[in-house]
């Protein structure tokens, strides 16, 4: 959504008007212990440098190529006023650091993705996290929530408000976001 500043401004008229008359899209409040996380902010979705898509995934078939690098520099500018909180960062570590027999089906739905560099995993400088006050979370699906202790780090910070970004909004971003829901 680069350039633009609410869900509004991506879909038709005629949609939002069934949304808004249906009750749909009312802000809500944020709270005041927000945690944010990072999902799938790595150089397997990135690639090692900027280039468009197409050259990318030659080398990193996850990687989302300029856009990916877009959003790096946009979840650059979120940390710290977060980090200003006092409050961890969560990141994601990525599908295949488990290897194949640890992401499931995913390896053969995608079974390139398991032949990536292995820098595949390592999140870039610009929005790496901190030793000792931020998470690392390797997963093996798409939301950062299935099989990792996530859950229980944000009842026990108290999060009542979470800032997701990251890698590749329509698979494990999206993914996070309804178990977020899910689990109020």
């Amino acid at each position: 959504m680069t350039g633009s500043s609410s869900w509004r401004d991506v879909i038709g008229a005629r949609d939002r008007a069934v949304y808004e008359a249906a009750g749909y899209g009312r802000r809500l409040a944020p709270g005041t212990r927000p945690m944010m996380l990072v999902v799938d902010g790595t150089y397997g979705f990135t690639g090692r440098e900027r280039q468009p898509i197409m050259e990318a995934i030659e080398r990193y078939p996850n990687a989302c190529g300029l856009l990916a690098w877009d959003a790096v520099d946009v979840i650059e500018r979120l940390l710290p006023p977060v980090r200003a909180l006092g409050r961890p960062v969560v990141y994601s570590a990525g599908f295949s650091r488990l290897g194949a027999r640890g992401v499931g089906l995913w390896a053969e739905k995608h079974p390139r993705a398991s032949r990536a560099p292995e820098d595949q995993h390592e999140i870039p400088e610009p929005i790496a996290p901190r030793d000792g006050d931020d998470v690392l979370l390797p997963k093996t699906k798409p939301s950062l929530f299935h099989g990792t202790p996530l859950l229980e780090l944000l009842v026990r910070s108290q999060a009542d408000t979470l800032i997701i970004t990251g890698g590749t909004t329509s698979g494990c971003i999206r993914a996070t976001v309804v178990d977020a829901f899910s689990y109020n």
